[in-house]
């Protein structure tokens, strides 16, 4: 009884909270951005969607080192992880970053799709992706998840389905603002990541 009046008032909370928010709407006067991506913002792109795996990999990879000169070797335990250690950082982490800057750079230069420049019309319900050949509309709580990265935003249309929206291609700082209260308003607040 006690949990079920809890989740009507927290439900009634966020109803209010949203209301409160579409009455105070921030409208964009120019709600239109040239979208395009640089090589250099889509190769940082890339090396942020893959630190996760990539670290879990490091990870085995050291305790697999660890065992590996433990048994070959037969040198202690010290001296065992200190050489894993410095293979790990002098050797495997350069070759990691080097191969996905150059997996990056191969994939950007082989996607045309990737180097168009796509117009974006944001409305209060959602956005218009436009290119010369297509067009396309999602709505705001049709995203999986929002997240703010130093120069951009990433927009999750699944767990792995991702767009990048750089900042720059905004066109002032109130735009930036009314992107960030249209995710605010229609997303649920565990999948927004936004900088303050």
């Amino acid at each position: 009884m006690t949990l079920t009046i809890l989740k009507i008032e927290k439900q009634t909370i966020f109803s209010l909270i949203n209301l409160t928010r579409r009455k105070f709407m921030i409208t964009s006067e120019n709600n239109n951005m040239k979208l395009s991506v640089t090589e250099k913002e889509y190769i940082a792109f890339f090396l942020y969607m893959r630190v996760k795996s990539n670290i879990f990999i490091l990870i085995c990879g050291f305790f697999l080192y660890i065992i590996l000169f433990y048994v070959l070797l037969e040198i202690t335990l010290f001296m065992n992880i200190l050489i894993s250690a410095a293979i790990i950082t002098f050797i495997v982490i350069p070759l990691i970053f080097f191969g996905l800057v150059y997996k990056a750079k191969k994939e950007y230069r082989s996607n045309s799709g990737l180097q168009k420049e796509i117009i974006v019309k944001f409305s209060d319900l959602g956005f218009y992706l436009t290119t010369p050949k297509d067009n396309n509309y999602r709505e705001w709580n049709s995203l999986y998840a929002v997240r703010e990265i130093k120069n951009g935003f990433i927009l999750y249309y699944s767990a792995y389905s991702t767009t990048l929206f750089p900042k720059r291609c905004f066109n002032s700082e109130k735009d930036i603002d009314f992107f960030k209260e249209r995710v605010l308003t229609y997303l649920n607040p565990k999948s927004v990541h936004l900088k303050d």
